[in-house]
């Protein structure tokens, strides 16, 4: 358990160690609630960032290719 303090400007500082440990990173959006007296902050993904993920899980195999087909293939007849 970490104790941190409230800013006069709101803030909170993450202990790095709790931040780490999450897989965190500088610039990381969150959605924010409050639930009683608790407050949840939860990683928000954006699809470009998954993309990246797969993309580079999937790097070298025909199922990227095959996807990114079939996406140009969406785009030329969404239209």
């Amino acid at each position: 358990m970490f104790i941190v303090k409230l800013s006069s400007k709101g803030q909170v500082v993450l202990p790095k160690k709790l931040r780490e440990g999450l897989g965190w990173k500088t610039g990381q959006e969150f959605s924010v609630r409050g639930e009683g007296t608790r407050v949840i902050l939860e990683p928000v993904h954006r699809l470009e960032e998954d993309w990246h993920h797969w993309e580079g899980l999937l790097a070298g195999s025909e199922a990227l290719e095959g996807l990114a087909q079939e996406h140009r293939w969406e785009l030329e007849h969404d239209r």
